[in-house]
């Protein structure tokens, strides 16, 4: 990421903890700190349009099939978030990401944008790994970032 996001929706210290794929999940405004293994995620999306702001939301699926936006709708373009993973299990060396946009409270009322994998995890003991998973919408689409927080490299891949 290159600096922190400022966003009156957002304050860079806010986090807010939730249940995430069998995973916890703190969510905070932007951070300080390299670029992130980055990957398109949808390129001249609808989502992004052509005002100022973005039109749907973009977050991940839950366990439950609920939608847990990450971008919220109506967030002045550009905006990013990010939020923070930690493993769930001993050993643990990749991260699913289910993603998706749109106003519906379930995954499957909204238009999915991908099955992304987080790879090179670096297998440790459960909780012991944290890794920082952005969403970014700008004019060239909707972007997906990842980064070990502890410095490690870690890459993303589109599964289908």
């Amino acid at each position: 990421m290159s600096g922190r996001v400022d966003s009156p929706h957002c304050n860079a210290r806010s986090r807010t903890a939730v249940r995430l794929l069998g995973l916890a999940l703190a969510l905070s405004c932007g951070s300080d700190g390299p670029d992130p293994a980055r990957i398109q995620v949808e390129g001249s999306s609808p989502a992004v349009g052509q005002g100022a702001r973005l039109a749907e939301a973009v977050g991940i699926a839950t366990d439950e099939g609920a939608f847990s936006p990450i971008l919220k709708a109506g967030c002045e373009l550009p905006c990013e978030r990010a939020v923070f993973f930690s493993t769930a299990f001993d050993g643990q060396t990749e991260l699913p990401l289910v993603i998706y946009r749109g106003h519906a409270a379930l995954v499957k009322e909204n238009r999915y944008l991908g099955n992304f994998t987080v790879t090179g995890i670096l297998p440790a003991p459960r909780g012991k790994r944290l890794i920082e998973v952005t969403l970014r919408a700008d004019s060239d689409g909707i972007s997906l970032g990842v980064e070990d927080a502890g410095g490690a490299q870690v890459g993303v891949r589109l599964v289908d």
